[in-house]
C-alpha cells in the first residue's frame, strides 16, 4: 500500500489483526469508533460526494421539500 502514508497503514492493519471472528459490521463499527470527529466529517462528505458522482439525479438539494433560496450576490 504505497499510496497510503505509514500511520493509516498501521491502523488499518491494528484493526484487521483485532477482528478474530468479528463480522464485517462488527469492523466497520470499531474502525468508526477510534476515528476522530473531523476524520468521520470528512469520510461522510466524501461518500455524499461520490454519491452524487454516481447518481447526480438522485441528490435532493431541498430542505423539507422547499426549493433553496438562491444564494445572495455580494
Amino acid at each position: 500500500m504505497p499510496h497510503l502514508r505509514e500511520d493509516k497503514v498501521k491502523f488499518l492493519e491494528e484493526i484487521t489483526s483485532d477482528t478474530g471472528s468479528e463480522s464485517a459490521q462488527d469492523i466497520q463499527d470499531e474502525i468508526f469508533r477510534k476515528m476522530s470527529a473531523d476524520k468521520k466529517l470528512e469520510v461522510a462528505a466524501g461518500l455524499w460526494l461520490l454519491a452524487r458522482t454516481l447518481n447526480p439525479e438522485k441528490i435532493d438539494f431541498r430542505i423539507h421539500g422547499r426549493d433553496r433560496p438562491a444564494p445572495s450576490a455580494h
